[in-house]
């Protein structure tokens, strides 16, 4: 007999009710087999992302902890079962046991609907460099994977400022201008922050502007080349948001 489970998506709670929620974010598993798939949230808690990035010029420390969050689609158990570890060699940079350490499995135990992986990332040999690792969930005799979207987590690091993908393509660009390595590593450490928020907080961003041009106009910055850092006036706007 198959179980049927209504789902409220970024959530991943068993709906009683769904008064209220639009069809885009209800959806339905029905199957026989438990499931896992990764949910990540991003900086307002609520929505969904597939990658992590981490600066290590933030920190003094030669490795920092990601717990990636699982989530099951199905019922709880009444025994410990099993997730399976892998990653997606052919979308991988790092080398494990070098640039970070991954567990093979993880247990989630009785009765629970969720359980982290934690994942291990060093900073040793990456001067100016970047690395990517793409963890993968492996279906098992306890599970199979759910959301397509959820199968995979994608982390870059570094010992160095990375610029974020959707910099050029959203309000980014707009509040910071052009992004530099020397930049953003001024944005992150006067603001006081490890990530931008999201590009659809306007008035975080506004106030992280404001912040950095008056520390930019106490304390002049320049790059390598002798090139004044500056960042434009920005008061806001809809444009590239996503």
């Amino acid at each position: 007999m198959k179980n049927s489970i209504l789902y409220l998506w970024g959530t991943g709670l068993l709906a009683v009710a769904v008064a209220g929620c639009s069809e885009k974010d209800i959806m339905i598993y029905e199957d026989e087999t438990p499931a896992v798939y990764f949910e990540m949230l991003a900086a307002d808690g609520v929505s969904l992302r597939d990658s992590l990035v981490f600066s290590f010029p933030i920190t003094d420390e030669p490795t920092h902890r990601l717990d990636l969050r699982v989530r099951l689609l199905g019922f709880a158990a009444d025994r410990d079962r099993t997730i399976n570890v892998g990653v997606h060699a052919g979308e991988t940079t790092a080398v494990a046991g070098t640039h970070y350490d991954l567990p093979e499995s993880v247990t989630l135990p009785a009765g629970a609907y969720e359980t982290t992986i934690p994942v291990t990332l060093r900073r040793e040999g990456l001067k100016d460099k970047e690395v990517r690792l793409v963890v993968a969930l492996q279906p098992n005799a306890d599970f199979a994977l759910g959301f397509t979207r959820g199968h995979e987590a994608i982390l870059r690091w570094g010992d160095k400022y990375i610029k974020p993908d959707n910099w050029d393509s959203t309000v980014y660009k707009n509040c910071f201008g052009d992004f530099t390595e020397k930049k953003y590593g001024i944005i992150l450490s006067v603001c006081g922050i490890e990530e931008l928020p999201l590009p659809s907080d306007i008035s975080t961003l506004g106030y992280y502007n404001r912040k950095v041009r008056e520390y930019l106009s106490e304390n002049p910055q320049y790059e390598d080349d002798g090139t004044p850092i500056s960042i434009p006036v920005y008061n806001g706007g809809s444009g590239g948001l996503g």
